[in-house]
């Protein structure tokens, strides 16, 4: 009877014990004509590209989320076999972020984020290619309201502008490289100053 049960545990032992690493879960691969599309083993689709020009070379690269809904697009445009356009997408199918390069292949210089409705509610700028925004613009209802200024292209904003209707209202200046304005400019509907103040002590 003890020999028996001695058994019984050893064989419980062995087909308890771990047998390997687990497999892998299977993808699939569909082509026809331009398009690839990559398919989880659930059946849903995890990526799909698109050569345009038919060179072997991706020029529209989409994912999905696991909704099937998709996720970000990466665009060659002008078929270059470099990206310059980002495109990030929520749950809802929204556009919510597009970066674009205007300069450099490859390297975005330009972002801009969408509110719920669809228009622009801020666009950052990077003007001398350090990957950093020297310009920031912040919009209202799909009217500028403000832009930051990295005039000196130190990391650090030191011009803040106001805009009202349509065109400059005033800007702010840090004068002395402390971060912070110390001089405020009004200016008139032609464009001319019209004030001037210190800020600060």
């Amino acid at each position: 009877m003890r020999k028996l049960a001695a058994v019984l545990l050893l064989l419980l032992s062995i087909s308890c014990a771990p047998s390997g690493p687990a497999p892998i879960p299977r993808a699939y691969l569909f082509e026809k004509g331009p398009y690839q599309a990559l398919y989880g083993p659930d059946g849903r689709i995890l990526r799909l590209l698109y050569d345009r020009n038919q060179d072997r070379v991706a020029d529209v690269v989409t994912l999905f989320y696991p909704s099937g809904q998709p996720r970000q697009i990466e665009i060659d445009s002008n078929l270059d076999g470099m990206v310059e356009r980002w495109e990030s997408y929520d749950v809802q199918r929204r556009l919510v972020k597009v970066a674009s390069s205007r300069r450099s292949p490859g390297r975005p210089d330009l972002w801009e984020y969408f509110n719920s409705s669809g228009r622009v509610q801020k666009r950052e700028v990077d003007e001398n290619g350090d990957d950093r925004p020297d310009r920031i613009e912040l919009f209202a209802e799909g009217q500028l309201v403000r832009v930051e200024i990295d005039g000196d292209a130190e990391g650090r904003m030191d011009r803040w502008q106001e805009w009202r209707s349509g065109r400059l209202w005033a800007e702010a200046l840090d004068t002395d490289g402390d971060g912070e304005p110390d001089r405020r400019i009004r200016f008139g509907p032609n464009g001319d100053v019209i004030g001037m103040e210190r800020l600060g002590r």
